[in-house]
């Protein structure tokens, strides 16, 4: 293993932790949300699984076990991936030890940013199914705060466990 990656070990298992709790925290809200918004319980894990299994995905020709199973795996891959660049970043801007605040507005911003990309720029390319999606609540807002903000919290608050550091501020 290059001595680069073993140095950044640990900086990635913390990217990945905190991705995957925001993940999740970032799931179960868009469920809830879907619900809320007068869709069914498992509409947007199917959303997430046509990233993988095409459009079919939405349609009953693909079991409802194997798309919550798809969604739900892609959506802790993706977010889990979301996670590790975002501490990366953190890390090159000296910046993973800034204050608790500021940590859940760089992560709100983090989130607002996947938003636009994800949404607005990738998804009516390669994926319009996820035009269906309610761009504020489930686009915007959960992006920006249920994954974002949290993202950046879970930094704030595992840090100092997860990161052992020489940082006179931590």
């Amino acid at each position: 293993m290059s001595t680069l990656i073993q140095s950044r070990y640990p900086l990635i298992a913390f990217g990945l932790l905190v991705g995957i709790i925001a993940g999740i925290f970032f799931s179960v809200s868009q469920v809830l949300l879907t619900i809320a918004l007068g869709g069914g319980p498992f509409d947007y894990l199917r959303v997430i699984a046509s990233l993988v299994l095409g459009p079919d995905a939405l349609s009953p020709t693909v079991s409802l076990p194997i798309a919550i199973l798809v969604g739900v795996l892609t959506r802790l891959t993706l977010a889990s991936v979301f996670g590790i660049v975002f501490v990366v970043i953190l890390d090159a801007a000296r910046q993973l030890h800034a204050a608790p605040l500021l940590l859940l507005v760089f992560g709100s911003v983090y989130g607002f940013g996947l938003w636009i990309v994800n949404f607005l720029v990738l998804a009516p390319a390669i994926a319009p199914q996820f035009a269906m999606v309610d761009q504020f609540w489930i686009g915007f807002f959960a992006h920006t705060f249920l994954y974002g903000t949290i993202l950046g919290g879970c930094v704030a608050a595992l840090r100092r466990t997860m990161l052992s550091t020489n940082d006179p501020n931590p």
